[in-house]
């Protein structure tokens, strides 16, 4: 061999060479690229979940401090109103006082002692009747909270049920899922609090099911934590909804052979059926 082909060797190895490092060299910038581009578009969605956590956070935070609010100002109004009848359940006692026994009609003063004891027994029998009626209406109170209580209980529990039907959980599975929640410690008031979400409380009952881990730590949290603690379990609960597909309606199919040729010919014979030969 030459060494003009010696040379053209040489030269065509050092293209072929230059060439495979350009091309390793593009393919390791477009790996590269990918990769940026697949931690851009994670970072992207950590951010769009932090932020939409965070408004979760915010919009339930709003909404727990507006139902505290009006809770404490009704047990202030409750425990206003406890007060003053306290008040004067204990002005009517002192004023009744005990009843002094009959005097002796040789006492000079006997007609007033008489009075007075007279007056006493009045008082007495005032109280009396005063207390009868305050522990009649604190009986009546008692059973008619507790008929609210059952009647709203009963309102929150078929729209659960109903949602249930619609979420395509079956009454026995949602029994069971029940039974598991209660039996990892979820008391009644966290379970009426669940209940209560009417969009996603057959859901959450579910995911609490088969995650034992959030029920036994939902059931020690008080509860402004188990509202927070709940918001939190959205994702998961949104995994147990059904897909929702939509399917396009069926063609419309025109049949017909178009408008009757004698339409309008016999504007009298309406309704007339005519005989053909």
């Amino acid at each position: 061999m030459s060494e003009a082909e010696l040379q053209n060797d040489d030269t065509a190895t050092e293209i072929k060479t230059e060439t495979e490092i350009d091309a390793s060299q593009e393919t390791g910038s477009e790996l590269a690229a990918d990769t940026e581009g697949q931690q851009e578009q994670k970072s992207q969605a950590e951010d769009e979940a932090a932020k939409k956590q965070a408004a979760i956070d915010k919009a339930f935070n709003e909404q727990y401090f507006k139902q505290k609010q009006a809770e404490r100002e009704r047990d202030e109004a409750l425990a206003k109103n406890a007060e003053f009848e306290k008040q004067q359940r204990e002005a009517e006692a002192a004023k009744a006082g005990d009843i002094p026994p009959i005097p002796d009609e040789l006492d000079d003063d006997f007609n007033a002692k008489l009075a007075a004891r007279d007056e006493a027994i009045a008082n007495n029998a005032r109280y009396q009747a005063g207390q009868d009626l305050y522990l009649q209406q604190q009986t009546q109170n008692q059973q008619a909270q507790q008929a609210q209580q059952q009647a709203n209980y009963q309102q929150a529990r078929t729209v659960y049920n109903a949602r249930a039907t619609e979420l395509g959980i079956s009454p026995a599975e949602l029994q069971a899922a029940e039974t598991a929640v209660v039996n990892y410690g979820v008391n009644a008031d966290t379970a009426a609090r669940i209940m209560a979400n009417k969009e996603d409380g057959p859901l959450i009952v579910k995911v609490l099911a088969e995650n034992a881990a959030d029920a036994i730590s939902l059931a020690s949290m008080d509860s402004y934590s188990q509202g927070v603690f709940i918001a939190g379990l959205q994702s998961k609960v949104d995994a147990l909804k059904p897909k929702q597909t939509i399917t396009p309606k069926p063609p419309e199919i025109l049949t017909g052979g178009g408008a009757e040729a004698d339409a309008g010919k016999y504007p009298n014979s309406k309704g007339v059926k005519f005989n053909t030969m």
